[in-house]
């Protein structure tokens, strides 16, 4: 057994939050503090799923000296590239009624805008679309002062799977991206050399699980601050499986006592309910360690790529 089931997400805030007052800084400390980077990320369910973007903020900002805070923006089940079809409006989250995403992106004030690069979209039909669209959004996102950020997403064990890499690659070279999050190729070594660690949770074959979450997490830390994901802590929050008595509960529970945290306030209902009824996992401290170590060799070889592809590319 690689996890151990916890305390629920409400115990695990409650504790977060006493040990933050316990440890608050003085005053004079706080008026100098560094203000949050405002990071906004835009994608599906392997985006949102297991509150990973409010998870990474958490991550930067208590173990990598990066105050962060994380904004949602999107819709579930559909790729980047369908913000840019003429008419679209059909957002879930993080795009008021009447804008486009690219409204959110210019007019947002972000630190960072993550764009989720999926290797079976951009290897699909609708391949050039994609492209384009992070081309697109590249250049938005730099146009209103961000810095734009390659998520690489595909979790498929398939040759299709490795040529998506080698394009979301291609892109970010060719958009002179900084910040790059080598997921997918991290999920491809634990493939690799440790086929009994499920990275996924069975039956759910299409979103990380509480491993898979955790390897992301570590690769996003480590892409984004620059340091190692070495020593971070060993748990991570999970979407449990909730069947309809479980939603029903939460459900009835979100409409008692709102969440007041801004992140999950901003979700849809069924995502707070979702939220709401997550798990604290404890990770085996051996397994924690390894994917540690997977997530900085895949953010390595990625910055190395990176360089000699460009490099290549100026030599043309």
């Amino acid at each position: 057994m690689h996890i151990k089931k916890g305390c629920s997400h409400a115990l695990a805030s409650a504790l977060l939050l006493s040990g933050l007052c316990i440890g608050s800084p003085s005053r004079a400390q706080a008026e100098v503090a560094v203000a949050p980077r405002r990071i906004l990320f835009a994608g599906s369910s392997s985006t949102y799923f297991n509150d990973m973007p409010l998870q990474v903020a958490e991550l930067l900002s208590a173990h990598a000296g990066m105050p962060a805070k994380a904004i949602l923006a999107g819709r579930s089940g559909s790729g980047i590239h369908v913000y840019l079809r003429d008419g679209y409006d059909d957002y879930e989250y993080g795009v008021p009624r009447g804008s486009t995403f690219l409204d959110v992106v210019r007019d947002g004030d972000f630190d960072y805008v993550v764009l989720m690069a999926v290797a079976q979209f951009i290897t699909g039909e609708d391949g050039e679309e994609h492209g384009a669209a992070i081309d697109t959004y590249c250049r938005a996102a730099r146009d209103a002062g961000s810095e734009p950020v390659i998520y690489e997403m595909g979790w498929r064990r398939s040759d299709r799977e490795e040529l998506g890499r080698k394009k979301i690659l291609e892109a970010a070279v060719r958009n002179g991206v900084r910040v790059y999050v080598p997921c997918s190729s991290a999920w491809a070594r634990v493939y690799r050399e440790r086929p009994d660690l499920l990275l996924q949770d069975p039956p759910d074959t299409a979103h990380p699980g509480a491993l898979g979450c955790y390897l992301n997490l570590c690769c996003f830390v480590r892409a984004f601050s620059g340091k190692s994901a070495e020593g971070l802590p060993a748990t991570v929050r999970d979407w449990a499986p909730m069947d309809d008595a479980a939603k029903q509960r939460v459900g009835e529970e979100r409409k008692r006592n709102p969440p007041s945290d801004p992140y999950v306030k901003a979700l849809p209902g069924w995502m707070q309910t979702r939220s709401m009824g997550s798990e604290s996992i404890a990770i085996d401290p051996e397994v924690a360690a390894y994917l540690q170590q997977v997530a900085d060799q895949a953010c390595d070889d990625a910055e190395a790529a990176l360089k000699t592809k460009a490099k290549q590319q100026a030599e043309q």
